[in-house]
C-alpha cells in the first residue's frame, strides 16, 4: 500500500534578476564588456556607443583617449604584421642562400623554437630525423642565432645569455661572460660576495656585469604574442591622497552608462503592432534590469573600496605599506551585505594607490598572529617587517639565529615561535645565520681584494 505524506519544505530561490546581479557582480570589467556586447547583438533596445572610452580595451592611462586608442591600435598591427616569433624569423632571411639544404635547415630549425624562442630538440636528433648532413644544422643554427632578437635559438637559458653578452659587445662583457658560466645561480640568490669571492673580481665590477645581465631578456620569444594573450592590468578602483584625506572613486573605464535605442523606443510608442510592442516592451525591460545591475555593481565596488580605504588607512597614509589583518567579513559588517557578496566582488578586481597596483584580494586573509598579553593581532606583513628590521640591524659578525629572533620578537611583545620565524625568513629571500655569516666574512676579504 502507498504511503502518502504531506510535508511542508522551506527553500530559499534567487529570483532571476537578484542571480543575473550576483554574475554581473563577479565579472572583471573585460568580462563584463563582452557580456554588454553580447547583450546588445540580442537586444535592440541597448543602443552601445563606440567612442565611449569603456569600449576599448585600453584605459586613460595618463593619456587622451584618443591617443591611448591609437597607440593600442599601432600596437594590435605591429604584433599582427609579425603574427608569429616564426613570421618574425623568416622575414629577416635573406632571399638567397649558398644552397637550398642550408635555407631548408635553417627554415627548420625556426619552425622547432619553443614560445620563448629556445631549441630544445638536439641537433643530431634533427639530422637524423631530416637526413641532413649535421655540420649544415650547425651552420644553420649559427645563421639563426644571428637573427634578431638577440639570443633566439639558445639551447638554454645560459647559452641565451651569452648570445646577448656577446652581441652587445660592452666594456663588461667578459665579466658578463664569466659570471654566465660560472656563478649564474648566484646572482639569482643576490650573492655577490660569493662573486667576488670565486672570480676574485672587485665589488664595482661583478655589480656592473650583474647589471647587464638584469638587463638581458632570457626569453626572447615570449614578446610575440597575439593581442588577445597580453594582460593588461588596470585598477577598478582608485584611492587618491590630498594631504592625511583619502578619496576612492570608480576608475574611468568602470563608469558604464547605457543607452536605450531612441528609434526602437519611438517606434513601440506609436506604431508598433500589438506584439511587436510586446517584444520591446519586454526587451526594454531586460535592458532596465541590465542597467539597475550594473549600477549595483559599480555602488558595491565603490562601498568595498571606501571599506578597504578606512580600515586599512595606515596602509595607504604611512610608507612603510604594512597591513592590518581584516577579513572579508570586516568589510561586509562595515558596508551592509553577506560575506559571499564581498568574495564576488572582489574577484579579478584591482585597486590602484600612491604605492602601486594591487588585487583586492591581497587586502584580505593575511595569516595572523596574537600578541601574548592583550591578545593584539598582527599581519603576517607586519611580522615579516619585524624579522627585515631585526635582522638588517644586527651585528655581521655574529648574526641573530631564527631562535634568537623569535626571543626578541617576544621581547617586543609580539610571540611566534621559531619555525614561524624560519618560514618568513625564508618567504624574505634572507639566508640563515650560518650563510649571513659566511657572506659577512667573504665580503669583508673582497673589500681587502
Amino acid at each position: 500500500m502507498t504511503d502518502i505524506r504531506t510535508e511542508l519544505i522551506h527553500q530559499c530561490s534567487l529570483l532571476p534578476l537578484q542571480l543575473r546581479s550576483l554574475q554581473i557582480l563577479q565579472m572583471s570589467f573585460e568580462e563584463l564588456t563582452s557580456y554588454i556586447i553580447a547583450q546588445a547583438w540580442l537586444n535592440p533596445i541597448i543602443d552601445l556607443d563606440t567612442s565611449e572610452e569603456w569600449f576599448y580595451a585600453p584605459a586613460r592611462c595618463g593619456r587622451t583617449d584618443r591617443e591611448t586608442k591609437r597607440l593600442w591600435e599601432q600596437r594590435a598591427d605591429l604584433l599582427k604584421s609579425c603574427n608569429s616569433l616564426e613570421t618574425f624569423l623568416l622575414e629577416q632571411l635573406p632571399l638567397k642562400f649558398e644552397s637550398s639544404i642550408h635555407r631548408s635547415a635553417l627554415v627548420g630549425l625556426i619552425r622547432s623554437l619553443d614560445d620563448k624562442g629556445y631549441l630544445r630538440d638536439s641537433l643530431e636528433d634533427l639530422a637524423k630525423e631530416w637526413h641532413i648532413p649535421l655540420n649544415v644544422l650547425e651552420q644553420a643554427l649559427i645563421s639563426l642565432q644571428a637573427l634578431d632578437p638577440p639570443g633566439i635559438g639558445a639551447r638554454n637559458e645560459k647559452e641565451c645569455l651569452r648570445l646577448q653578452a656577446l652581441r652587445a659587445a660592452t666594456e663588461e662583457t667578459p665579466d658578463v661572460l664569466r659570471i654566465i658560466d660560472n656563478c649564474l645561480h648566484l646572482v639569482a640568490k643576490g650573492q655577490y660576495a660569493s662573486i667576488c669571492s670565486i672570480l676574485r673580481l672587485s665589488r664595482r665590477r661583478v655589480t656592473a656585469a650583474v647589471n647587464a645581465i638584469k638587463r638581458m631578456n632570457p626569453y626572447p620569444g615570449s614578446g610575440f604574442d597575439s593581442p588577445e594573450d597580453i594582460v593588461r592590468i588596470v585598477p577598478d578602483i582608485i584611492v587618491e591622497q590630498d594631504g592625511n584625506l583619502l578619496s576612492v572613486r570608480l576608475s574611468g573605464r568602470n563608469s558604464l552608462s547605457l543607452r536605450a535605442n531612441k528609434v526602437y523606443l519611438a517606434y513601440m510608442q506609436k506604431e508598433a503592432g500589438k506584439y511587436t510592442r510586446e517584444y520591446l516592451k519586454a526587451a526594454y525591460n531586460d535592458f532596465s534590469d541590465l542597467c539597475t545591475c550594473i549600477q549595483q555593481r559599480a555602488n558595491t565596488l565603490l562601498a568595498i573600496g571606501h571599506a578597504i580605504t578606512v580600515l586599512q588607512c595606515g596602509f595607504f597614509l604611512s610608507e612603510d605599506c604594512v597591513l592590518l589583518p581584516i577579513s572579508q567579513k570586516d568589510v561586509a559588517e562595515m558596508i551592509g551585505v553577506s560575506v559571499s557578496t564581498v568574495s564576488r566582488a572582489i574577484q579579478n578586481k584591482y585597486l590602484r594607490c600612491r604605492h602601486g597596483t594591487y588585487e583586492l584580494k591581497y587586502f584580505f586573509a593575511r595569516n595572523m598572529c596574537a600578541k601574548t598579553d592583550s591578545e593584539q593581532f598582527f599581519s603576517s606583513d607586519a611580522i615579516q617587517r619585524a624579522i627585515r628590521e631585526l635582522i638588517s640591524f644586527e651585528d655581521c659578525r655574529a648574526p641573530l639565529c631564527d631562535e634568537e629572533v623569535a626571543k626578541k620578537l617576544a621581547d617586543n611583545g609580539l610571540a611566534i615561535s621559531r619555525r614561524t620565524v624560519a618560514k618568513y625568513r625564508n618567504k624574505l629571500m634572507i639566508p640563515n645565520a650560518f650563510y649571513r655569516k659566511k657572506l659577512s666574512d667573504t665580503e669583508t676579504e673582497c673589500e681587502k681584494i
